[in-house]
């Protein structure tokens, strides 16, 4: 069983779901998944980016009951959903940013620069 059929299951198993219960759905229980390891799939190959943006598109189609002839870009602003790219690309940039705070630790860069140089 792939990942999307685990999705779909857990979706289509409510079938009279109702659009606000199908968003919550998925933001609690699958775009955890998704997103799981952000920082590394920040950069992974637009290939393999690409196969995670139609599992989210998919889910987010069966979460809301959206026929395939409304718009990606559309279905996105409507839902207010980003996508998982633009979250992978802030969550690895907030992960990196928080390694860094954590090597320098509380000290000034100006003042100590040979101490950044060693734990870098």
């Amino acid at each position: 069983m792939e990942v999307t059929d685990r999705h779909s299951v857990i979706i289509k198993c409510g079938s009279g779901l109702q659009p606000q219960n199908g968003i919550r759905i998925y933001t609690l229980i699958i775009r955890p998944i998704t997103t799981y390891a952000a920082p590394a799939w920040a950069h992974c190959s637009q290939c393999d980016i690409h196969k995670l943006l139609v599992v989210q598109n998919k889910c987010l189609r069966q979460a809301v009951n959206a026929p395939r002839y409304i718009p990606i870009k559309y279905l996105h602003s409507e839902l207010k959903q980003e996508l998982l790219q633009d979250v992978f690309y802030q969550m690895a940039e907030q992960f990196y940013d928080w390694c860094l705070i954590t090597a320098l630790g509380d000290n000034d860069p100006e003042e100590n620069p040979t101490k950044i140089a060693s734990s870098v």
